[in-house]
Formats: structure tokens, sequence, C-alpha cells
């Protein structure tokens, strides 16, 4: 992973040194890109990143809530970025882009009676 394919000479360096994380990563990118619109759609208790988090970290294992605080560390540091939003589902949703509801979901939520999110 850690070569100039993806990641610039600063961070192969950092990387090679062990002090270079995903987060980073993607917050460089973010700012090195400010034109551009960066998004997360995340769900509070993603059970499937949980779950491969905990494949890694069997030695101590991750729970609902400290995976709800990591991510919100996560978004308050990219939050400095102006080019980037989020919307946090409540949840244990994995995927979202997936379903056929994206098309026609606001922040209304499921109990919202109105036709405002239909696709035209």
């Amino acid at each position: 992973m850690c070569n100039d394919a993806v990641l610039t000479a600063s961070q192969v360096s950092r990387c090679n040194a062990r002090q270079l994380s995903l987060l980073d990563v993607f917050e460089e990118g973010m700012a090195s890109f400010p034109s551009v619109a960066f998004a997360h759609i995340n769900s509070k208790e993603d059970f499937i990143q949980i779950g491969v988090t905990n494949i890694f970290e069997m030695h101590n294992p991750l729970t609902m809530e400290e995976y709800y605080v990591a991510v919100n560390r996560a978004f308050h540091r990219y939050n400095k970025q102006p080019n980037w939003v989020t919307y946090l589902v409540d949840g244990v949703t994995h995927t979202f882009l997936d379903g056929r509801w994206f098309f026609t979901t606001d922040a209304a939520g499921p109990c919202d009676d109105t036709t405002s999110a239909q696709p035209s």
C-alpha cells in the first residue's frame, strides 16, 4: 500500500514510517481538491464495518457505541474541510447507494407522506 500509485511522496514516507492513516489520506485529498465535493453517507451502527474492524482487532472488539464515537471523531476532523458533507443515518445499514429506495429518500424519514422526494 505504501507506494506512489495512490499516495503522494509525503504520504509514502509517512506510510513507510507507520505514521499515515486512511483519515489522513482522505483529509489531504479534500484539501488538495477544494473545488471537488466529498461526501459520506454512513449509518450510526454499521454492523458490517464493525465486524470487519473486529476481525483485525480481535483482542479489543469494537462495540456499536465505540464505532459511533469513532465515526463522529473522523467526521469532526473532515468537517474542517469546506468541500465535505455527511449524512449520518440512524441504523445498522452498511451500504446505501445500491437500494432502490435511495432515489426517494429525504430527511423527513419513513413516516413522511409527501411526494417531495419522488424521482421525476
